[in-house]
């Protein structure tokens, strides 16, 4: 939401908004459900979201970008993508990637 926020010309510094623009903005909404499992413990399951706004609206000068929050494909196979499914299923930290399945 952080994209489409700044795609729509608001300025936030220090947690405040501090240039507004209001508008509503038609978009195509694909949620990701990710199911993450614990390899050594399969019943250490946990579901975890991400989602893709497509702009859809004519008016918009945002039409036709995608915006995107949280766990999406695009990301896949990046470090980071793996660092927070690990944080999201352990409390302690992840030193290495080792592979993906």
């Amino acid at each position: 939401m952080d994209a489409l926020i700044k795609g729509l010309g608001i300025t936030v510094a220090s947690g405040m908004i501090k240039n507004a623009v209001t508008d509503t903005v038609s978009c195509i909404k694909t949620q990701y459900t990710w199911n993450l499992v614990d390899t050594t413990a399969a019943s250490h399951q946990k579901n975890v979201y991400g989602y893709k706004y497509y702009i859809t609206d004519v008016k918009s000068a945002a039409k036709n970008n995608n915006y995107y929050e949280g766990y999406v494909p695009k990301d896949w196979k990046t470090q980071s993508l793996a660092v927070n499914f690990h944080n999201e299923m352990f409390t302690y930290n992840a030193w290495n990637v080792v592979g993906w399945a």
